[in-house]
């Protein structure tokens, strides 16, 4: 082996062993620091200087130089890329793609590199493409990610209890703790579901302060639409790229409550007497109840339903009811007074003014019979009133179809018109309770088929 040859390998083995010796002593430092670099003639006259490791501590933004020198006596134009550009939330670009340097001159630019807070430790290797005047060379930048140690963790949880009843809330607490060198945000899911079906579904963020604790409380009411049964209560925890970090299940039970509340509310006027059943479920299933009323037999035919008819059987009346919970319904029915208290008006007004009428006024009466082919009229006049009548005047009329025959009673006086005759009788006194009666007899002067009607009598009288 040559002399140049050793000497060559003997530079590259202390080159390589202080890079290590750097590597290892400014890691801990956190300090953001080019490593090795690599100072080469590009083409001629024209020199790159491109860093070989960089560290980078995860949640930084670093600025990585790249110099340019043109030992030419002519201006140049220089071309940039790197790859990848995105790489696991990591994104790298130069701050230019295109640099023109001048004649003997440097040019100093950069390569922008930003890391998440999250990302572990690793080394990304970068692909920096130079092309000058068509000339194109690829170089190699080690990254050395140092992510930050810690990780989000439940330190405690609890729930108040495992059996409700409609109305009572239901709470969990959970403490999370941050271990992390930074502060940061999780997201907590919550699912309630009832035999497999989601019943509810809750999203909210938490924030974290660094290596600190936190507390998560879900506050959930059950209602009386929540259906009796077993509930499970999934609570989950993501960071910030969606990845689980926990998940807490709880069982809990809902009782079953059967309850129906009634309240009467009763109207009542002159003219009827209202009944309102207030029904309400207060349970948190559905119910079916049966409703019955019995009514005595005279009032029956004056009952009126309002809103729901009911089923009538043997006197009662009876109502069958579904209702969901807290559904409520109103049963109206009413006992209308004004039928049976006009039926009674009217009969006491009719017996009133027949007596009534008895007392003011005298009876009247006529009637005939008949034998053979001879009217016998009789004229019954009865003083009902309480006083005498005095100068009284009956007068009746017999048309020219009759001959009057004869007057067994009271001759009265005989008037003849184109119509027949009028008959008068003047009789000057009757005492209460006294009657008379007033006969003739008449003869139709042709044949008469058929019934036959008389006129009514006419009476004047003064009471006193």
């Amino acid at each position: 082996m040559s002399k140049n040859k050793v000497y060559c390998n003997l530079t590259f083995i202390k080159f390589f062993l202080l890079q290590i010796f750097l590597f290892f002593v400014f890691i801990p430092t956190y300090s953001q620091i080019a490593i090795s670099s690599s100072s080469d003639i590009f083409i001629k006259n024209v020199e790159l200087d491109i860093p070989k490791f960089y560290n980078i501590i995860a949640g930084q933004r670093a600025s990585i130089p790249i110099q340019i020198k043109n030992l030419e006596s002519k201006e140049i134009k220089v071309f940039l890329n790197v790859f990848p550009p995105y790489y696991e939330g990591i994104s790298a670009y130069f701050e230019k793609n295109e640099i023109i340097v001048k004649p003997n001159s440097e040019v100093t630019t950069h390569l922008i590199v930003t890391t998440p807070i999250d990302t572990r430790d690793k080394i990304l290797t970068y692909q920096i493409y130079v092309n000058v005047d068509g000339i194109e060379k690829v170089y190699r930048l080690n990254l050395n990610v140092i992510g930050i140690r810690g990780e989000i963790k439940i330190e405690n949880f609890g729930i108040n209890k495992i059996s409700f009843d409609p109305e009572e809330e239901l709470k969990i607490f959970i403490e999370f703790k941050n271990t992390k060198d930074y502060s940061t945000s999780i997201k907590i899911k919550t699912e309630i579901l009832r035999e497999n079906e989601l019943i509810d579904s809750y999203e909210r963020y938490l924030n974290i302060l660094r290596h600190s604790l936190s507390n998560f409380t879900l506050e959930y009411k059950f209602t009386y639409y929540h259906k009796p049964g077993r509930y499970l209560i999934n609570i989950y925890s993501f960071d910030g790229k969606d990845n689980l970090i926990s998940k807490l299940t709880f069982e809990v039970n809902l009782k079953e409550i059967r309850d129906i509340k009634k309240e009467v509310i009763k109207e009542q006027s002159f003219w009827f007497y209202r009944v309102n059943l207030f029904i309400k479920n207060i349970g948190n299933v559905k119910q079916t109840l049966t409703l019955e009323e019995e009514f005595p037999l005279i009032i029956r035919p004056f009952v009126v339903f309002e809103n729901i008819e009911p089923i009538i059987f043997d006197g009662k009346a009876i109502w069958n009811v579904t209702l969901d919970p807290l559904e409520e319904i109103v049963i109206s029915y009413s006992i209308v007074y004004w039928i049976p208290i006009s039926i009674i008006s009217l009969l006491t007004a009719l017996i009133f003014f027949y007596f009534l009428l008895g007392i003011i006024f005298p009876k009247i009466n006529k009637r005939y019979e008949k034998s053979e082919d001879i009217y016998k009229i009789k004229i019954i006049i009865k003083n009902t009133t309480t006083k005498r009548m005095k100068n009284i005047e009956i007068t009746d009329f017999v048309p020219l179809l009759f001959s009057i025959q004869n007057f067994e009673t009271l001759r009265p006086q005989i008037k003849k018109t184109k119509e027949g005759y009028t008959l008068t009788w003047k009789i000057r006194e009757l005492r209460p309770k006294e009657e008379v009666i007033i006969s003739y007899s008449i003869k139709p002067v042709i044949e008469i088929i058929g019934e036959l009607k008389f006129p009514k009598p006419k009476v004047k009288y003064v009471l006193r």
